[in-house]
């Protein structure tokens, strides 16, 4: 991964880290395993089992546990803090706000929003959406391309519709939740009844639920519930591809993959 990084700004996100030696230029380009970094690129040592490689090592800028012995060598710095791979994390977290900037609040002249419809001012809807009667939209909240709000759905705070999302009729959707591109909520349940050696469709009338801090993978599909509702606690993050069927609640925290 290949970028132009100040090294100010990296050691501003870690004031009560241990920094060591010293670099004779100012900014990283790169960020890459130890056993493939080169020199201007940052690295981490997340795995204890990799320590060996921390002396071969190339990088610029590397970041290791407190209790790790050695020095860096000339034209290296070592950063020490508690936990690597977080530090890596919150790095990675500012450098896609420096790559990919928040898009502009309001609404594209593409996307249709119904005339009940209460979309917060500070939200944005992105081209070519669609957002339905009585649905509401919460302050933050982006919603990317192509996205479907249904009628009545409630959306949120701070929260972010990657493209293609369908958030079907009366769903609801918390605040802080990512739901990555393709995801649906609210499709219908898989419900037939044999009659007579034919199966006939049971009509699915509840909603889904999204608590606060959850995160969906790509093309996740979460169905309605028969009568009531779907739900998925607080903090759950859920990978791509994975289905849900209908009344399944799923607790706070969980991680499904």
């Amino acid at each position: 991964m290949k970028f132009k990084l100040k090294l100010d700004d990296i050691l501003g996100l870690f004031p009560q880290a241990l920094t060591q030696g010293e670099l004779n230029h100012d900014y990283l380009s790169g960020i890459a395993s130890l056993e493939n970094a080169t020199v201007g690129d940052l690295s981490f040592l997340g795995n204890l089992k990799y320590k060996s490689q921390v002396r071969t090592c190339k990088a610029s800028f590397l970041i290791l546990p407190f209790d790790f012995e050695g020095e860096p060598r000339e034209n290296q710095i070592y950063l020490r803090l508690e936990d690597p791979s977080h530090a890596l994390a919150v790095i990675c977290k500012f450098i896609e706000h420096k790559l990919l900037p928040s898009p502009k609040s309001g609404v594209h002249p593409t996307a249709f929003v119904e005339e009940t419809a209460k979309v917060d001012p500070s939200a944005t809807i992105g081209p070519f959406c669609f957002i339905g009667s009585n649905a509401v939209v919460g302050s933050n909240t982006q919603i990317l391309s192509h996205c479907h709000i249904g009628d009545d759905a409630w959306i949120g705070s701070n929260s972010k519709l990657h493209p293609g999302v369908k958030v079907l009729t009366r769903c609801k959707v918390g605040n802080q939740v990512i739901l990555n591109a393709g995801v649906v909520l609210g499709s219908e349940g898989y419900g037939f009844e044999q009659v007579k050696g034919e199966n006939l469709k049971t009509p699915h009338l509840g909603i889904v639920v999204v608590e606060d801090n959850v995160e969906i993978g790509a093309n996740t599909c979460i169905d309605r519930a028969r009568f009531d509702e779907s739900r998925i606690g607080m903090g759950t993050k859920i990978d791509n591809l994975v289905q849900i069927g209908h009344n399944v609640k799923v607790g706070n925290d969980c991680l499904i993959v």
